[in-house]
């Protein structure tokens, strides 16, 4: 009968080692580790190239990481900003972009609309304005400040 439970755990974050500890020191407890795990996998029955090929998948992914590849864009992006609503605005940007496409139909076209035309105010430029206005009739008081401050 095999071993029945057996439990290590590393914590992944961070291991504090000591100034005495040397890379032997770490790669001989390392190999006791993968040793043991052998010879337990062996006692319940895996094959011996199972175990090797789980040890060195594992190995492989702490030692050598994946290198990430940006994907390149294939085509090139024509971008139009129309600050406008309403059907003028429509028109116009289908103008341009049947324009566009026929000029060249490999580029791809996006059309930017209903976005703010006004530029943020930084809050070190904003006045800070607080203002008190009084209902004449049933003397109800509001407290606000200006919406573009």
């Amino acid at each position: 009968m095999g071993t029945i439970y057996w439990k290590l755990y590393v914590d992944d974050t961070s291991v504090l080692l000591t100034p005495e500890v040397s890379e032997k020191d770490i790669y001989n407890r390392l190999s006791q580790c993968h040793r043991f795990i052998r010879e337990l996998a062996l006692n319940n029955g895996y094959l011996l190239a199972f175990v090797e090929a789980v040890i060195q998948r594992q190995l492989h992914l702490v030692y050598t990481p994946r290198v990430i590849k940006p994907a390149l864009p294939e085509t090139d992006t024509i971008v139009l900003r129309v600050p406008y609503y309403g059907k003028p605005s429509q028109i116009y940007t289908k103008r341009v972009t049947v324009g566009a496409a026929k000029l060249d139909p490999s580029k791809k076209m996006r059309v930017d609309q209903n976005f703010s035309a006004k530029d943020q105010i930084l809050t070190e430029l904003k006045s800070g304005a607080v203002y008190e206005t009084t209902c004449p009739e049933c003397n109800d008081k509001y407290i606000g400040k200006p919406v573009d401050t």
